[in-house]
């Protein structure tokens, strides 16, 4: 073996020895790292109780959403909790949640982010035999108990809905009501007081301008019936009738009681002069 060879022996040791060198110190890093990563995330729970700031939300008390989530992060380490399941708990304990986004921040300190966006009401419900605990409801027929609604900020046009039976109205009941009240709205410009649900599931509507309208049952079929309104009301217009209620509840056609003459009080002369 000649010197050259001798030397490139020697070099190819000394970079071998330099790079195992170099492993040997990136490892010992690498593992300090680790501890003191592993040491950090144990920590967590030990530096106090994470901070939770809402945003976005009107008609739900702050204090509700602050309770539901400090509830579930309680005694748990906050590098574990998961925002996503965070997020899954609150919608199914709130009704009147329709989405919320949660953000986990561990610097510069321990906090939650809750951003929320809550659901429209257009109704209050008070069933038979719910006392002076009404029900709200949402634009997707959800009931919504009041336990954690700011009541001074409630719509004041929410439509009264009285249910005579014992048991709330369902759900798809809710939603056939809210397109009939937007009909009215939009289509016949007239405003509804109150709705009345019966123990036979049949639909009474009061208006604003004294009319009482017998609508029949809550069905798939309650909305044709109702079309029929435009042109009763153009007939009671053009004939100028004063009328005590419409009942739409036959398959066929409509009854309208008229009041008798010299019967007509105050009311029912404002509904003459509302049609015309």
């Amino acid at each position: 073996m000649n010197d050259f060879q001798k030397n490139l022996l020697l070099r190819r040791k000394h970079y071998r020895e330099r790079r195992n060198t170099v492993r040997k110190i990136l490892f010992i890093l690498l593992l300090i790292l680790f501890f003191f990563v592993l040491y950090f995330i144990l920590q967590i729970p030990n530096t106090g109780p994470a901070a939770i700031e809402l945003s976005k939300n009107h008609l739900i008390k702050s204090e509700y959403i602050v309770q539901n989530i400090s509830k579930e992060i309680s005694g748990r380490n906050f590098f574990f909790i998961s925002p996503r399941k965070l997020t899954k708990n609150l919608l199914l304990s709130c009704g009147l949640l329709k989405n919320a986004v949660i953000r986990k921040y561990l610097l510069p300190r321990l906090k939650l982010v809750v951003i929320v966006k809550e659901k429209q009401l257009w109704g209050k419900l008070i069933a038979n035999n719910s006392g002076n605990n009404p029900a709200y409801i949402t634009n997707e027929g959800n009931l919504i108990n009041g336990n954690y609604i700011n009541f001074n900020l409630l719509p004041e046009d929410l439509i009264l809905v009285f249910c005579t039976n014992s048991t709330y109205v369902s759900e798809a009941a809710l939603l056939i009501l809210k397109d009939t009240l937007d009909f009215f709205n939009t289509r016949l410009k007239i405003k509804i007081n109150k709705f009345l649900v019966t123990d036979r599931n049949t639909l009474e509507i009061y208006t604003d301008n004294f009319i009482k309208i017998n609508a029949g049952y809550i069905d798939s079929n309650l909305l044709v019936k109702i079309a029929k309104l435009s042109d009763i009301l153009n007939q009671i217009k053009k004939k100028s009738y004063l009328i005590q209620y419409i009942d739409l509840s036959l398959e066929n056609g409509a009854v309208i009681k008229k009041v008798d003459e010299g019967k007509v009080d105050k009311k029912h002369l404002r509904l003459f002069m509302i049609l015309h």
